[in-house]
Parts: C-alpha cells; sequence; structure tokens
C-alpha cells in the first residue's frame, strides 16, 4: 500500500456549543446527548475529502492521532469510568468492527483506549499504527458518532455532575492505493 495523500479532521465539543455545562446541545454542525458521553458530528465526505474523494472509489483509512480533553469537574464517576473505550459509528466500516463477545461485526468500531485523571485536562496522542479503521465512501454526507463506553462492562460513561469535560478529536484520513494496478486482459 502506498499513502501519498492526507486530509486532517478535528472534531470539537466546543464547535456544536460553546455552553460546555449543558446535558445536551445541538447544532448544524452535530449534537452530543449524555452530558458529551455520546456525541454526533454531521461531516461532508465529499467537501472534506476533496479531489480524493473523486479520485478514490475504493478504500480509505481513518487513523485517530490525538484526544485532548479539558479540565473537568472530577469527571470519572468510579474507578470503573477512568477507563473507557472510544467507538466511532456513522462511516461504511470494512473490516475494523468484529465484536467478540457475539463473534459478529458491528456497526460501530473501537477506536481508541482512553485512561483519564480526575480534575486535570489531558492530551493523549497516539502512535501511527494504532487507532486506525477502515472505510468505504457510501454517500457523501455521514454522521461520526463517538460514544464513550466504560471499557469493563461497555456501559456509558458516567462523569460527576454528568458532564464530560469538552474533548477535540484530531484525525488523518489517507487513501488505500493499490501497489500494483491490474492489467485487463482480452
Amino acid at each position: 500500500m502506498e499513502f501519498s495523500e492526507t486530509v486532517t479532521l478535528v472534531l470539537k465539543h466546543g464547535d456544536i456549543s460553546p455552553n460546555q455545562g449543558d446535558l445536551t446541545a445541538t447544532a448544524d454542525c452535530g449534537s452530543w446527548e449524555n452530558g458529551k458521553q455520546k456525541t454526533s458530528f454531521n461531516i461532508n465526505l465529499k467537501r472534506l475529502l476533496g479531489t480524493m474523494y473523486e479520485e478514490h472509489d475504493g478504500l480509505f483509512i481513518l487513523r485517530l492521532n490525538q484526544i485532548s480533553y479539558g479540565y473537568g469537574a472530577n469527571w470519572p464517576v468510579g474507578e470503573a469510568d477512568k477507563s473507557m473505550t472510544v467507538y466511532l459509528g456513522g462511516l461504511n466500516f470494512v473490516n475494523s468492527t468484529y465484536d467478540v463477545r457475539t463473534g459478529n461485526n458491528t456497526n460501530k468500531c473501537p477506536i481508541a483506549l482512553l485512561n483519564v485523571l480526575n480534575n486535570s485536562a489531558g492530551v493523549v496522542s497516539f502512535s501511527p499504527n494504532t487507532c486506525l479503521c477502515n472505510f468505504k465512501k457510501s454517500t457523501d454526507n455521514v454522521v461520526l458518532t463517538f460514544e464513550l463506553l466504560r471499557t469493563v462492562d461497555n456501559l456509558p460513561v458516567q462523569s460527576a455532575a454528568a458532564r464530560i469535560p469538552s474533548m477535540a478529536f484530531t484525525f488523518d484520513i489517507y487513501p488505500v492505493k493499490p501497489k500494483y494496478k491490474t492489467k485487463n486482459i482480452i
């Protein structure tokens, strides 16, 4: 495989609403519910990817580079809430969504594991070889949904005062180009 093009995508709670204390918020660009435990962003893939969208019909890789989170009011309630899996939904995933418990593919990808501390802001940077998922373009517009679930039991992460601090997610998107082109033989 060869990666020669990339597009960076930054998704922030602050783009949905500057009032971070709300349990729910809705804007043209997205929404959150349950104190930001589940957040959705409206993305125009065609506009985001530009010429890559038209030039590549096949596979793309979405790579999570960083998650940053703001200072919050004791956001993990219990020890189990400090370790979470960040699930991503809304793309046409390929070979990225297998659930060992059910033995089936699902409609969401476990994109990262995140451990947080009480009363602290943080930035978590991920290795270039982790936090990847494959997807195919299916429609011009998608709704990317992030869901924070406790790693230990897949229940929603709960925060003190039921509000998770503001977060920002930084991604790179790469088209996957076949290394060798096939020729039609007549």
